[in-house]
């Protein structure tokens, strides 16, 4: 008896379930839709999605609903399911530009810019007064590099606001990346006259004075940059990078330390750090031999960082032999430099072999030496150090007069006709060598 009560009772809860539900339909929809509503406003997209595919079950035709599932899916980086729904949404008539909007979004949330370009500017296009539309169409055709549509865009968006200063900025930026600098200039200027404590548009400012030589200026707009941005690592490398054009090497190495300071632990920024250190104590003479050891350690640690990080950079690798090579690390540097030498760039080439030759004639390799000098001789025949250097080798360590005879026979075929000095040179080793060779013939 006791269980078919219990039956009873939830026959008779079923039946009211079923006939509440028959009695107010619309009343359910409506608070499903309310919490739908309520989720979405929270970015609960997790949550939403089932319930608007419920919606969806009663009523396959609700764009609302449709479009509000597209949006959620995309919230929630479903975005290729997203992506299905919205080009299902095209061609309905309703909201075309939204959906058109949307479908741009997707595309750029995948990194496909290009298209993403194309479906901002058709849902603009359905709807000129929509200004989101018209600003990340801009934003991606910048990000494209589509300049002429971004100047375009930018150029839309300041005729009706001529106070928005971040599109000042962006044109400004669009402006330097097709080398109109003075345009450029301008258009940061004016952003920067609006809102003078932008780091982006003072660091893209101070970037184009720099590229049109106006260092001074370009200094002062960091310098503003940095005291109001202390925190900013970019800004104090950016310094160093003024004074490193200003070929001084001692500031600039103290900018990128700083950089380095407060957190920039970066390979490029290690490697300008290494490199500024090296190409100054090279050239101090008022440096004391173990004050020159200090600064070659602090510059070989700095560009180890970067060569863990970087290991196929030939600046960095260079650098790298040299400071290895002044504190005696000869094998080590030996390396670093043969390494340098085949990722090299030509421009630098002759400068790598040419410390190569002294890295080997450290470790007593002079027939290495030799050939490293021979061949930077070859591209840079004008070069008086690195002639003076073969002259040396063949002069103290070279015993044989015909290998060494070979040598100065192509070093005069070689010498810069400009420098009558370089043929003398050559001629006076050839007079000391112990067995004279009749065969030179002299230039």
């Amino acid at each position: 008896m006791r269980f078919s009560l219990i039956s009873c009772t939830k026959y008779v809860v079923f039946l009211y379930i079923i006939a509440l539900a028959m009695v107010c339909p619309a009343q359910s929809g409506t608070a499903l839709k309310s919490r739908v509503q309520e989720l979405m406003t929270q970015q609960n997209y997790r949550e939403a999605i089932p319930l608007l595919r419920t919606i969806l079950l009663k009523d396959s035709t609700d764009f609302e609903t449709a479009f509000n599932l597209a949006s959620a899916l995309q919230g929630a980086g479903r975005i290729q399911d997203a992506q299905v729904l919205l080009q299902k949404l095209i061609g309905s008539g309703k909201r075309e530009s939204d959906v058109h909007f949307l479908l741009a979004r997707n595309y750029s949330l995948q990194g496909l810019s290009e298209d993403a370009v194309k479906e901002f500017q058709t849902s603009w296009k359905l709807d000129t007064t929509n200004q989101q539309a018209l600003y990340q169409l801009a934003g991606a055709a910048l990000e494209n590099q589509d300049y002429t549509i971004a100047i375009s865009a930018y150029n839309r968006l300041l005729s009706q606001d001529s106070l928005d200063a971040v599109s000042f900025r962006q044109l400004g930026i669009c402006y330097a990346r097709i080398d109109s600098l003075a345009i450029a200039l301008n258009c940061l200027q004016r952003s920067l006259s609006l809102n003078g404590r932008d780091p982006v548009a003072i660091n893209q400012a101070a970037s184009v004075l720099m590229k049109l030589n106006r260092l001074d200026s370009a200094a002062s707009a960091l310098d503003t940059a940095i005291a109001l941005y202390p925190g900013v690592c970019s800004f104090k490398v950016f310094m160093g990078d003024i004074q490193l054009k200003r070929r001084q090497m001692l500031p600039a190495s103290a900018w990128y330390a700083e950089a380095m300071a407060c957190g920039d632990s970066s390979a490029v920024t290690c490697q300008k750090y290494g490199a500024s250190v090296v190409l100054f104590v090279n050239k101090a003479d008022s440096v004391n031999v173990n004050q020159k050891l200090a600064f070659y350690q602090l510059a070989y640690n700095a560009l180890k960082k970067s060569y863990s990080l970087s290991p196929k950079n030939f600046i960095t690798l260079y650098y790298l032999g040299q400071c290895a090579d002044k504190l005696g690390k000869w094998d080590e540097a030996l390396d670093y430099l043969k390494q340098a030498y085949s990722q090299a760039i030509p421009g630098i080439t002759a400068d790598i072999l040419s410390q190569l030759g002294r890295s080997s004639f450290s470790r007593g390799r002079y027939t290495e030496a030799l050939e490293a000098y021979r061949t930077a001789f070859v591209l840079k025949p004008g070069d008086n150090d690195i002639l003076n250097a073969i002259l040396n080798i063949i002069d103290m360590h070279c015993e044989n007069p015909e290998t060494s005879a070979a040598y100065l026979q192509f070093l005069l075929e070689r010498a810069d006709d400009n420098e009558f000095e370089q043929s003398v040179k050559i001629r006076n080793v050839l007079d000391g060598l112990q067995k004279p060779v009749q065969s030179i013939k002299h230039k």
